[in-house]
């Protein structure tokens, strides 16, 4: 502290006052800590000769004598601890700092001693301006040129976020970036769009096929609509599922009419910036009518097109900027301008959603709905990848099966299929695509990694194979309506113990209009391996394997009730779906939906319970059978003779 003092407050410092400076030459004083307790006691005690308030420090004055050295050694060895000094010449100073709060009561004991209390402002030292030398100034010049290099690139960013990045769309062969606003404006010039895709790249209905010809022909024979005074379409919107062949209808339709082809995301118009999403529509429609006859393909539309705000004050900035977006694409598909040999393809999965005046006429002219094949679509699309690749000439793969094995799968599912299987033979050194190598594929694809060791317990896996065997029994006693085709208890790392494998029969399937007892049958296929389990070990042993089934059995009974009018009650009711928050119906409503809905699963499920126990033996040979081959076939299952039941040739 003392060196801490002597540096904020020297003896030798001219602000010092001259009452307090000894002569010069003389020694000067040295400044001694002082505790709060030895200032005041000194204060009481009379020994010090003035007092001084400097800043946030006070300072003391006491003489130094040697009967003040011999009465401070008295006093210590007698436990006095406040004498400081006594009367006589001033050789020691005494520091200690202090609050504000403490200054006025230490004022009031100075003048109570007897001392006159001094006050001393000390004013703040000056700053030193900084040193130029070449040191500072190559510091600056640093610092300068970072700045400058980091405001440099960060414009360069948003230049760059502006135009587009790297995901913008594209025109022609070349799809170069460009400096312009848009990736494509240096392609004013480009040639029409080439690539080696066709309508007969793409299998699927027919119908939809037609109607893509029929959009190759309004670009490629203009003239002969106009003469027949015919408008053209301006827009065609496809909608569907994903993995339809949207995209690659889109792709094969500007390909067979050698026009130009300008392919954007929905949700590349929609940006921060307000206004910028209006600035692209604007760009994109001026160099489609430089480059026309063009397609301009806008995929995933939903994401520019939703439903604007309703006006109630609820919108927000992102949604104003979507509506500003939304507007511009409007004026720009039927508005003022002239978009002669401009053809605007669309494509979304959510037309559901999308704003009532982009799907009026002028703007869509036409929806094309392009759904998930049916089995006549689905076995084409096979037969259209398996052509590309070898096959076993004889027998033949069987397309047919296949495409009923497939039910609800899309285009793109089945060219996963079909490469998975190819990849699987190549991995084995195989070069012919066989039937086996397809079944490895889609059980991998839906059912998982098959597990190659089984280190389930015996009980595990005869709870298993009795779940699976309820299933097969029970698809197996309505012929009229399904196929079984496999019934397998082999592990899965995705979970997946066991699996039944079936499909509808074709007329079921391909008529669609399914009837209230063909749905209380699929209920009690989906219920029989819980029905198996609740037979073979007691309502109190059934296991969490039939979580999924349960699953599916009230799904499909909540449609039968909510959407078909299948109930007892509701038999002329439809709830279809809620606006917002707020329910639709009432909460009777509501309860007798769930009262129906309990009573037709509760129906179905007890009638499997009752199948099979009046079958108990039947499946009880049949889980064995299942437990000793792992898998059976569909034309394995439940033939031959043994009691009284559909049985093969068995030894009991």
């Amino acid at each position: 502290m003392t060196a801490r003092v002597a540096e904020a407050w020297s003896p030798s410092d001219p602000r010092f006052r001259p009452s307090l400076l000894p002569p010069l030459g003389a020694p000067q004083p040295v400044v001694h800590p002082l505790s709060m307790k030895q200032l005041l006691q000194g204060l009481t005690q009379h020994d010090f000769e003035q007092i001084y308030f400097v800043g946030n420090r006070v300072y003391t004055t006491a003489p130094n004598t040697a009967e003040t050295e011999s009465k401070d050694e008295t006093k210590s060895e007698s436990g006095s601890a406040g004498s400081v000094g006594s009367a006589g010449s001033t050789d020691y100073v005494y520091s200690t700092e202090i609050s504000p709060y403490i200054t006025t009561k230490l004022v009031d004991a100075s003048l109570y001693s007897g001392l006159d209390p001094q006050f001393i402002s000390v004013p703040a030292a000056p700053v030193a301006p900084p040193g130029n030398g070449f040191g500072d100034l190559l510091f600056t010049a640093i610092y300068v040129s970072l700045a400058l290099n980091i405001l440099r690139w960060g414009l360069g960013a948003l230049q760059q976020y502006i135009r587009g990045g790297n995901s913008g769309g594209r025109v022609g062969p070349n799809m170069g970036m460009g400096t312009n606003l848009f990736p494509w404006s240096n392609q004013r010039d480009a040639a029409p769009f080439r690539e080696n895709i066709t309508l007969a790249d793409w299998a699927g209905s027919p119908e939809v096929r037609q109607e893509c010809s029929e959009i190759v022909s309004f670009l490629k024979n203009r003239t002969q609509y106009d003469l027949a005074g015919a408008r053209i379409p301006k827009g065609v919107l496809m909608e569907g599922p994903p993995g339809t062949g949207k995209t690659l209808l889109a792709k094969a339709v500007a390909n067979e009419a050698e026009a130009s082809f300008i392919e954007m995301s929905g949700s590349e118009f929609i940006e921060m910036y307000v206004g910028l999403g209006a600035l692209r529509v604007r760009k994109l429609f001026e160099d489609a009518r430089n480059q026309a006859p063009c397609v301009v393909f806008i995929d995933e539309i939903d994401a520019v097109g939703k439903r604007r705000a309703s006006g109630d004050g609820m919108a927000t900035g992102s949604n104003e900027e979507k509506d500003q977006t939304l507007n511009q694409l409007l004026a720009e598909m039927d508005g003022f301008k002239n978009n002669t040999g401009v053809m605007v393809l669309a494509a979304t999965n959510r037309r559901d959603i999308l704003d009532p005046a982009l799907l009026r006429p002028g703007r869509f002219d036409r929806i094309v709905a392009i759904p998930l094949p049916d089995m006549r679509s689905r076995r084409a699309i096979l037969e259209l990848y398996l052509g590309n690749l070898p096959t076993p000439p004889s027998p033949p793969l069987d397309t047919r099966r296949w495409a009923k094995m497939t039910a609800g799968s899309s285009g793109a599912d089945l060219r996963n299929l079909v490469n998975e299987a190819a990849i699987a033979v190549a991995r084995e050194g195989g070069r012919t695509l066989t039937d086996a190598a397809l079944y490895a594929a889609w059980e991998k694809r839906w059912m998982g990694v098959k597990k190659l060791t089984d280190d389930r317990p015996d009980e595990v896996r005869r709870r298993v194979a009795v779940h699976e065997m309820g299933h097969a029994w029970l698809v197996h006693l309505h012929p009229e309506v399904f196929d079984l085709q496999k019934v397998s208890i082999q592990a899965s790392y995705s979970g997946t113990g066991g699996f039944t494998l079936f499909s509808e029969k074709d007329e079921v399937a391909l008529g669609g209009l399914y009837t209230r007892d063909v749905l209380m049958k699929r209920l009690m296929v989906a219920l029989g391996g819980k029905a198996a389990e609740e037979v073979f070990y007691g309502a109190d042993q059934i296991s969490v394997g039939a979580t999924q089934d349960l699953r599916e059995a009230n799904a499909l009974a909540t449609d039968m009730i909510e959407k078909y009018g299948m109930g007892n009650q509701l038999h002329v009711f439809y709830k279809g779906a809620s606006q917002g928050f707020v329910p639709k119906y009432s909460e009777y409503t509501q309860r007798t939906v769930d009262r129906e809905v309990a009573e037709l699963v509760q129906e179905a499920y007890h009638e499997a319970v009752r199948v099979v126990r009046d079958n108990r033996t039947t499946l009880t040979f049949w889980v064995d059978r299942l437990l000793q081959e792992t898998v059976l076939g569909g034309e394995d299952l439940f033939t031959g003779d043994c009691g009284d039941h559909p049985l093969p040739s068995c030894d009991l």
